[in-house]
């Protein structure tokens, strides 16, 4: 144990590198019958960003200010003059596939899954992104890829709650609560089966996920900004008043970001259609 801030940020950025590596022991037959458990489906449209967009979005803005140096209040007060501004850099980003170079810090913050501290693996890597960058995920979410959700990812019946439009973890965890209590009125034997990933996000192989998503037909204009991000992603640790220096994750996916978890569904949509055999 140390108290030398330095020591400890070495230490954390070495236990999440690792955790974030490509494992060597997969073989590649595994990784493909999960590609083909998914049907080929034709690129959805995103259409262009407009001022509308981006003041609905800037309107349902919250969180901390990012390491881009702009606050939700900021953004919010200078929105009227800057909306136009905002959409044609965003439609600019999207025709370039690639993103600024002060979108690609993104400051970690380990939180704590429970009372339990101090072991690294009972903590929760949030990692703050840009403002700017969240707003786009937003906006994106909104406009563009909830419909491609529901047209295409719902399709493969895995009833999918979390990252959705008009759906949410919550309505899984009331089912299931109704479920097993008129199953104890009825004196009916109930089973459930659990699948708790660990470091789920950490540890999801970034290749095989671009090529599942483009099978489904994932918009390539949002897909390569999405990949740019990830390919020159500069995390930073912080714990109290520290920053640590810049670690790099070289494979998964940013915890914290709304499009992470619209990748996790296209790993688990994958997972239940090979288990069915939907396709």
């Amino acid at each position: 144990m140390t108290c030398n801030l330095a020591e400890i940020d070495a230490v954390i950025r070495e236990y999440w590198e690792e955790i974030s590596k490509r494992p060597d022991d997969v073989p590649a037959w595994a990784e493909q019958i999960l590609l083909d458990a998914l049907p080929e489906m034709p690129e959805w449209v995103a259409g262009e960003i407009t001022e509308k967009h981006v003041r609905d979005a800037v309107a349902a803005a919250k969180g901390s200010k990012g390491p881009d140096g702009w606050a939700e209040e900021e953004v919010k007060a200078a929105i009227e003059m800057l909306a136009k501004d905002v959409a044609d850099f965003y439609n600019t980003m999207e025709v370039a596939g690639c993103v600024p170079t002060a979108w690609q810090p993104g400051d970690v913050t380990l939180v704590p899954k429970t009372e339990e501290v101090g072991d690294q693996g009972n903590l929760r890597p949030i990692t703050v992104m840009a403002l700017l960058y969240r707003l786009w995920t937003s906006l994106r979410l909104r406009v563009t890829l909830f419909d491609w959700e529901e047209a295409y990812l719902q399709r493969l019946g895995a009833n999918l709650k979390g990252c959705r439009r008009e759906a949410s973890a919550k309505e899984l965890t009331w089912g299931l609560g109704i479920y097993a209590e008129k199953a104890m009125w009825e004196g009916k034997p109930v089973m459930a089966v659990l699948y708790d990933l660990i470091k789920a996000f950490n540890s999801l192989p970034r290749e095989l996920v671009w090529a599942m998503v483009r099978k489904l037909g994932f918009p390539e204009t949002i897909l390569a900004v999405v990949q740019d991000l990830h390919e020159h992603l500069r995390q930073r640790y912080k714990f109290g008043g520290f920053l640590g220096e810049v670690s790099r994750m070289v494979n998964g996916f940013i915890q914290g970001d709304t499009l992470s978890m619209l990748f996790a569904n296209v790993v688990t949509a994958a997972w239940h259609a090979m288990a069915k055999g939907t396709w």
